[in-house]
Order: structure tokens, then C-alpha cells, then sequence
């Protein structure tokens, strides 16, 4: 009977394992430069500071495998150039803020 039920319930705690991780890995749909600018300027440790973090790292870690961009900078400075572009772009607060992450990671490390 115990070995039933651990092999039933096993699949069952390894699914909800993975929910958290397939939640942080969704795209925030809709999050335009200015959204991301805020989150990114959100109080270290805060949740909308985490959503930054996250968000850059992701596409940073893509584009570092993918040829998108050369060297291999840590999260922190990826963050402090989408930050100065943002800056320094206020007329692409409307785009898509992916897009945005892209064009300013590019523009500081280019190939």
C-alpha cells in the first residue's frame, strides 16, 4: 500500500515542483520599457525588483548563448545598461519592454 501511494503521488509532488518555475519563466506579456523601468528602479529585494532581475537575466542569459551579444556581463551591469538606454530612449517607453532589453544589451555590448 505505501508503495502505491508513493509511486501515486510522486508525479503529483514533482508537477507542483514545477509550477513556481514555469510561472517565473512566463514572459510578462504586455510589459512595455516603462514597466520594466519602474520595476528595475523598485527597492532592492522588493517584488517588483525581482521581476527585473529575473526578466533581464533571462533574455541576457539567451542572448550570451545565442551570438546576441558578446561578452559575458553579470546580471547587475545588464540591468544598469537596460536602465541608462531606457534613460536615454524616453521615446521608446511604449515598446515592448523584451525589445527594449534586446536593443540596450546590444547597443552596450556589441559584437
Amino acid at each position: 500500500m505505501r508503495r502505491f501511494l508513493a509511486s501515486a503521488l510522486l508525479p503529483l509532488a514533482l508537477m507542483l515542483t514545477e509550477i513556481p518555475q514555469a510561472i517565473a519563466m512566463a514572459p510578462a506579456a504586455g510589459m512595455t520599457v516603462k514597466d520594466l523601468y519602474a520595476k528595475c528602479n523598485a527597492a532592492m529585494g522588493a517584488f517588483d525588483s525581482n521581476i527585473c532581475v529575473s526578466y533581464i537575466a533571462r533574455i541576457g542569459d539567451a542572448m550570451t548563448r545565442s551570438v546576441g551579444m558578446c561578452g559575458h556581463p553579470s546580471y547587475g551591469p545588464m540591468i544598469h545598461a537596460f536602465q541608462n538606454w531606457a534613460e536615454e530612449h524616453p521615446e521608446e517607453s511604449t515598446t515592448d519592454g523584451a525589445l527594449g532589453v534586446r536593443t540596450a544589451l546590444r547597443k552596450t555590448w556589441p559584437c
